[in-house]
């Protein structure tokens, strides 16, 4: 969105360079405010005019960190959630500026009385403190995990890495599985064809990977229940004319989030509700068949799609109870399935269902 802004400059996007604003307008803003306390009224003027261009420039560094999120890859799993905190965070502080900026306009109008002047001050105070935990995130990014300035994020060669041979478990639900080329036997560990829909599967002979001839419509369900999680599929479509996507579902059978890649390659983050289907987010076309790595991540409420390692779409809201993985197959033909992981993100996953 504002990478012509940073043309021939060291900085990789505006976030950086806008984030200081609204930090040192807001605290002026309160300082007016506080000083308008002692002096009877005086300043008052200033102290909306600072809260309001707080307001504007922290709305303008919100959009481009947002941008810059979408800039960043696949990221480790720790560093995904530091991420969706620190947006959460930001999102927050704006709130809350806004909503200091807000009163004491109301307040200097002479509207509400004192009460309301006062609420806007208790109103800034908090968007003080706002402001110190998002850039405290933020600088977590910088210094902890390097985002940014070192390997914060997956490389094109990372995300080529083959996985750990076979199907490999860890401690917290999260597994790999690259099946064998002769690997028609492990189908029946790793999948559990859902009740739902007409999809009909058979393993065919060769590679690479694991090929499987598709008819109809429907999924296979994946070991494993999670709360926030990554979803990684390499697969090879170039004999494949259909739909394919992987998503989250909860216990309802229609009740998810999946990243599906169209006949055409088009690409879109679309929410299921029972029949119901919401496209959140479209991410242009992906050209050509063959092979595809896609990848979901659920994680705080945000919602993401890559392909290959590069953001394509992104959408926010909130999914009830576990999460069941998905791989969803719509169409006609065959597919190779290179590999799958799942990564658990937050908190230990439930094994009930699992297999």
């Amino acid at each position: 969105m504002f990478e012509f802004l940073t043309e021939g400059s060291a900085l990789p996007n505006l976030h950086p360079a806008l984030v200081h604003f609204p930090i040192a307008l807001a605290g002026a803003a309160l300082l007016f405010d506080l000083f308008s306390l002692v002096r009877r009224g005086e300043g008052r003027r200033s102290a909306v005019v600072l809260w309001w261009l707080a307001a504007a420039v922290g709305l303008a560094a919100y959009l481009a960190g947002e941008s810059a999120e979408e800039g960043l890859g696949v990221l480790a799993p720790a560093v995904e959630r530091a991420v969706s905190q620190h947006s959460d965070s930001a999102w927050w502080t704006l709130a809350g500026i806004g909503t200091a900026a807000l009163l004491r306009s109301v307040a200097l109008a002479g509207w509400g009385g004192r009460s309301l002047g006062w609420l806007g001050i208790v109103a800034g105070v908090g968007a003080q403190f706002l402001i110190l935990r998002t850039a405290d995130l933020g600088g977590a990014l910088i210094y902890r995990h390097g985002v940014a300035v070192s390997k914060g994020a997956e490389t094109a060669a990372e995300a080529d890495r083959p996985a750990p041979p076979a199907f490999v478990r860890g401690d917290d639900g999260s597994w790999s599985w690259t099946p064998p080329t002769s690997g028609a036997s492990a189908l029946g560990p790793i999948f559990e064809p859902s009740s739902a829909g007409s999809l009909q599967t058979r393993v065919l002979p060769g590679g690479p990977g694991l090929r499987l001839r598709v008819t109809g419509n429907g999924s296979l369900l994946l070991p494993g229940r999670f709360s926030d999680l990554r979803l990684e599929a390499d697969l090879d479509l170039a004999r494949f004319d259909g739909t394919v996507g992987i998503g989250a579902f909860t216990a309802e059978p229609d009740d998810g989030v999946s990243f599906e890649r169209g006949p055409e390659g088009g690409l879109a983050l679309v929410r299921s509700r029972s029949a119901a289907r919401d496209v959140l987010d479209e991410g242009g076309s992906e050209s050509g068949g063959g092979r595809v790595q896609l990848v979901l991540s659920l994680v705080g409420g945000h919602w993401k799609g890559y392909v290959s390692g590069q953001s394509r779409v992104h959408a926010h809201g909130t999914l009830p109870g576990a999460l069941r993985p998905r791989l969803i197959l719509r169409g006609n033909g065959e597919i190779g399935l290179l590999s799958l992981r799942t990564t658990a993100i937050a908190g230990p996953p439930s094994h009930a269902g699992s297999h």
